[in-house]
C-alpha cells in the first residue's frame, strides 16, 4: 500500500497526477493499492488516475458522482475494475478474505540503528527518474 498526498509534482496534486500511472504502475510494476491521504482527493475525476482508495471517502467525489461519471462513459468501467482488483489483491495478501482474522503485526522498523530506516527512505526516493520534479 502506497499513500499519495497533498504535495503537487508539476503542479499535477499526487491524487491525480500521471505518475502514479507512469512509471509507478506501469513500467515500475506496482500492483498495490495507492490510497489517498485523508481528505486529499480534491475531484472525481481523480478515480480515472492512479489514486485506488479515497479516504476518507468522500460520497460528495466517490459515491454518486463517480457512479454518473462511469455510466456516462467520462470513466471507464475497466477503469474502476482494476482499483477493484487490487483492493481485493491487498486484502488477500494481508490474509484479511481466509477468514481468519490475524493481529496486527507490532512494526519494528524503529527498532534499527538510529537514522537506519531514514536511510532507507531516503535511498528510495533517490531512485526517482530524472522527471520527477517535486514542487
Amino acid at each position: 500500500m502506497l499513500m499519495d498526498a497533498y504535495n503537487a509534482v508539476k503542479g499535477t496534486t499526487m491524487t491525480e497526477n500521471p505518475l502514479l500511472d507512469e512509471p509507478l504502475e506501469g513500467t515500475g510494476g506496482f500492483d498495490g493499492v495507492v490510497v489517498s491521504d485523508w481528505t486529499t482527493v480534491r475531484s472525481t475525476e481523480s478515480a480515472a488516475k492512479g489514486t485506488d482508495l479515497c479516504m476518507p471517502g468522500p460520497p460528495y467525489l466517490w459515491g454518486e458522482p463517480l457512479a454518473e461519471k462511469v455510466r456516462s462513459g467520462e470513466i471507464a468501467e475497466s477503469t474502476i475494475d482494476d482499483k477493484v482488483r487490487r483492493i481485493l489483491r491487498f486484502a488477500i495478501r494481508v490474509g484479511a478474505l481466509d477468514g481468519t482474522p490475524q493481529p496486527t503485526p507490532v512494526f519494528n522498523g524503529w527498532e534499527t540503528e538510529p537514522g537506519e530506516f531514514t536511510v532507507h527512505v531516503g535511498t528510495s526516493v533517490t531512485d526517482l527518474p530524472d522527471t520527477a520534479y517535486i514542487y
